[in-house]
């Protein structure tokens, strides 16, 4: 039937074989007729299909309100095109909610004439948008209505447009995000101080923006918290490591200054110790008859040298010299030369040592970082080497 249907040239022949299929099948036949009839714009074949489908009670396929749909919005589409003419095409000033943070205006630009009216244009064609420092504009040619959609507003401020965007929203609607040349707030949307018709404040991204704007500067703000309290201790790490650095300076150039003077001591206190000793080379080595005279010799010589020192009025040491010398005098007088000379050269050892160290001992230079840092423990002796040795 449906083959059959769609080969036929008119309307006549097309209620004959409706007919006749109706006898073949009282409930198909109306509906897939009528929705043929419907394609081919036979329109009285369509009505007698569907007048017979509701005296049965037999609702029509979608099949064929899919059909009459289609011719529908399509003949409406082609009506309202031939009624617009190039002379008397529409332009509508889209009507604007506008919104603000600190930083950015945020516009909800719907296609119509009024923030009320019921949406009828769904999508655009043909968009042109345009952002520079002090304007933004929109334009577009609706796909549902053949009208022009614009929007042209010169803004309060001046805004960045190479950080600004722009997007097409929900149904019916295009969004921008522009952001602010300077921070702050603005007074309001346009330059003109005059009231825009279908411009209104769009409260609940306003709501939405400020919380935005508050986490953000808090976010900022740790951030910035964060950077100086890293500041700070990078500050304070260069401040302790100078104060280190001045003091390990300091304390070199003090122990620099201290082996200086400990050197400077030793040069001037060496002579008379060289003096001491030969005074007692001379005393150890006289013959009999000059143990006295030698030794009086040797022991001005030990003053002098505690005299050097500092050690003056050190009667404890003045006894000390005194004796050991009395102590050599009387060993050379016995006249034993070979059974005292380990005694008399133990004596002499202990009394040039004695002497010795009354002078400032001689020093070496205090070793360098790099020489401290370089030198190696000892290593401990294995268990059992020091008892071997």
């Amino acid at each position: 039937m449906t083959g059959e249907l769609e080969m036929l040239a008119t309307q006549a022949e097309a209620l004959r074989r409706f007919r006749d299929a109706r006898r073949a099948s009282p409930t198909s036949a109306p509906a897939i007729s009528g929705c043929i009839a419907a394609r081919r714009l036979w329109w009285t074949a369509a009505k007698r299909a569907v007048d017979e489908l509701r005296n049965q009670n037999v609702p029509p396929s979608s099949e064929t309100r899919r059909a009459l749909t289609e011719l529908r919005d399509e003949s409406g589409s082609l009506l309202a095109l031939m009624r617009q003419t190039k002379l008397d095409e529409a332009t509508i000033s889209c009507a604007v909610m506008w919104a603000q943070g600190e930083r950015s205006i945020h516009l909800n630009v719907k296609f119509a004439g009024r923030l009320d009216a019921p949406v009828t244009v769904l999508n655009v064609d043909n968009e042109e948008v345009h952002m520079n420092a002090t304007h933004v504009s929109f334009s577009g040619v609706g796909r549902q209505k053949p009208k022009r959609y614009v929007m042209n507003i010169e803004l309060f401020e001046q805004i960045d447009p190479e950080r600004s965007s722009w997007a097409f929203g929900s149904v019916g609607t295009v969004r921008f995000v522009l952001r602010k040349a300077v921070d702050g707030s603005w007074a309001r949307l346009t330059k003109s101080n005059e009231t825009v018709k279908h411009h209104r404040q769009w409260w609940e991204k306003q709501e939405q923006v400020e919380k935005e704007d508050r986490k953000q500067k808090e976010t900022e703000a740790n951030t910035a918290r964060e950077k100086k309290a890293a500041e700070e201790a990078e500050e304070r790490a260069v401040e302790q490591a100078a104060v280190k650095q001045k003091a390990a300076a300091e304390l070199a150039e003090k122990q620099a200054e201290i082996l200086a003077q400990r050197v400077a001591r030793r040069l001037e206190q060496k002579p008379t110790l060289d003096a001491a000793l030969a005074a007692f080379d001379t005393f150890a080595t006289a013959p009999k008859e000059q143990l006295d005279a030698t030794m009086v010799a040797a022991q001005d010589a030990a003053m002098e040298l505690l005299k050097v020192v500092g050690q003056e009025g050190n009667e404890t040491a003045s006894a000390n010299a005194q004796q050991r010398l009395n102590a050599l005098k009387t060993l050379r007088a016995t006249g034993f030369a070979d059974l005292t000379t380990d005694v008399a050269n133990g004596l002499s050892q202990k009394y040039k040592s004695w002497l010795t160290n009354l002078i400032e001992p001689e020093v070496e230079a205090l070793p360098s970082k790099k020489a401290k840092k370089k030198a190696k423990p000892k290593a401990k002796p294995k268990a059992g080497m020091a008892d071997s040795a």
